[in-house]
């Protein structure tokens, strides 16, 4: 009994728990260093492409880059599995339901990254880039975990890695991304909408595609409608100016180099 009321604690309060609403908070340090993180990574990719292509341990990095993406993305439902989801219902569970951008863009990473595939690459370039970034900006769903809990650490290896990866194959191989990408993402983006539309009205908890932002605290004070065509149209015309504007830097960054 004992025992069991040890692993209990362990598993709801400790590193692989949850801790309480407003651990992490928007633009805060923690936030900032997120954002170093990221540029730390993709910077010696810019300068050593070359070298680390010519690496005759090139290959076994790319795919450990893979490995770590999968492990980073298993490892979610592997602590759902011992740890449960923030509700302790049996619902809880829907949540976790494939209707989000981040788990098929880490899905997609894996065998970009084994093929080098351009026609995957340009689509995971404008996923991260766009839905991704907005996931940067506003990481609405790890209020309660911060930096001493694991979700904080899978939640931004999830979103850190696919970025890194597309600017490995970008930098280090050559491959560049095709404004195709942007209709990839459309097509998917219309297939999720209806199923998000559809388990965000049936269960109250669950939240899908950010469309209903009265659940997350952190879009709240930015979204103040709750009607579902206002919010849909405003989405989709936010991720078509992200798209341009991402184009339009990618356009300076190559004519630069």
């Amino acid at each position: 009994m004992n025992g069991e009321k040890y692993t209990l604690e362990f598993y709801s309060k400790g590193f692989f728990g949850y801790g309480k609403e407003g651990e992490f908070r928007q633009w805060s340090f923690t936030h900032f260093a997120v954002f170093i993180v990221l540029a730390a990574g993709i910077l010696p990719l810019i300068l050593f492409g070359a070298q680390i292509r010519d690496w005759a341990g090139e290959e076994k990095l790319r795919c450990a880059l893979a490995m770590l993406m999968m492990l980073c993305e298993f490892g979610y439902f592997w602590r759902l599995l011992y740890v449960g989801p923030e509700t302790h219902e049996r619902k809880g569970m829907i949540m976790r339901l494939p209707i989000q951008v981040c788990q098929w863009t880490a899905l997609l990473v894996f065998p970009m990254l084994f093929l080098k595939s351009k026609l995957l690459l340009s689509m995971v370039f404008y996923l991260s880039m766009t839905c991704g970034m907005v996931a940067f900006l506003f990481p609405a769903v790890i209020t309660a975990t911060g930096p001493s809990y694991f979700r904080f650490y899978q939640f931004w290896g999830e979103h850190i890695l696919p970025i890194w990866s597309v600017f490995y194959l970008i930098f280090v191989h050559g491959i560049r991304p095709s404004p195709i990408g942007i209709l990839l993402m459309f097509c998917m983006l219309a297939v999720m909408t209806p199923l998000a539309v559809y388990f965000n009205k049936r269960y109250d908890d669950c939240y899908f595609l950010y469309l209903k932002p009265d659940k997350l605290p952190m879009l709240k004070k930015y979204v103040r409608s709750n009607s579902l065509s206002v919010l849909i149209c405003l989405y989709g015309a936010v991720v078509i100016v992200l798209c341009l504007i991402v184009q339009s830097v990618y356009q300076l960054i190559l004519s630069a180099l």
